[in-house]
């Protein structure tokens, strides 16, 4: 008997692949963000620029070292970084220089 359900994992692919693609292309320079994979933390810095398309990001860390990653490279983004305190650092949109703190 032929299963008619519809292949939720490619669907629910295509919804995780679009918003990831939407969160890269939203960046603008001077977001805070963190890239890790399978839940460790890799790099974390700001947005220092971005290609037109969205997909392709440089980031700059705390100590002055900047990165290129590409969107394909299987890094997870987040917004805002962590600080060494503990507390979730979030970007001023527009590239501006000043943090707000959650907790």
């Amino acid at each position: 008997m032929k299963d008619n359900r519809p292949n939720t994992s490619i669907a629910g692919s295509r919804v995780a692949r679009g918003v990831r693609e939407s969160t890269w292309k939203s960046l603008e320079p001077g977001d805070l963000v963190t890239l890790g994979r399978q839940g460790l933390e890799h790099y974390s810095g700001r947005v220092d620029d971005r290609t037109d398309d969205g997909r392709t990001i440089w980031v700059i860390d705390r100590i002055g070292d900047r990165r290129l990653f590409h969107i394909d490279d299987d890094y997870d983004l987040s917004l805002g970084i962590q600080s060494d305190a503990g507390t979730r650092l979030w970007p001023a949109r527009g590239g501006k220089s000043s943090l707000r703190l959650t907790t």
